[in-house]
């Protein structure tokens, strides 16, 4: 009796990046998991924000650049830090293919997902 083994298809990558709003600072944009990233459009500030309930400082990496914050905020539970857009933590993580925020990297797993940050950062330029 032959017995045929299904085929075993390449596990397609899925999206780990997507819209949203940020929980308690209510800004639009993208994210992946507890981690959000918006910004006020057209201004040039881009927001980082996840749960950190002793409200530490996040560390903002992609690669070997770190990112600048110019202000930290805490409320309810969750940090935020404001970065420019210029900062070069950005270019870096469409480069590199991940974000990394407090030592735990946030990848962009597809094409839609380098897409949609690309996108999302032109959104913040300024006019």
């Amino acid at each position: 009796m032959l017995v045929s083994s299904p085929s075993i298809a390449a596990a397609e990558p899925t999206d780990q990046w997507a819209q949203g709003a940020d929980p308690v600072f209510l800004g639009p944009g993208l994210h992946s998991g507890d981690l959000y990233v918006h910004c006020s459009q057209g201004t040039g500030m881009v927001f980082v924000s996840t749960a950190a309930a002793d409200g530490h400082a996040l560390r903002i990496k992609a690669g070997a650049i770190t990112g600048v914050s110019h202000e930290h905020a805490a409320q309810d539970g969750r940090v935020r830090e404001w970065l420019d857009l210029e900062d070069p933590v950005w270019q870096a993580a469409l480069a590199e293919g991940a974000l990394t925020v407090d030592g735990t990297a946030h990848p962009f797993s597809t094409e839609r997902d380098k897409r949609y940050f690309g996108l999302f950062l032109r959104m913040c330029t300024p006019h």
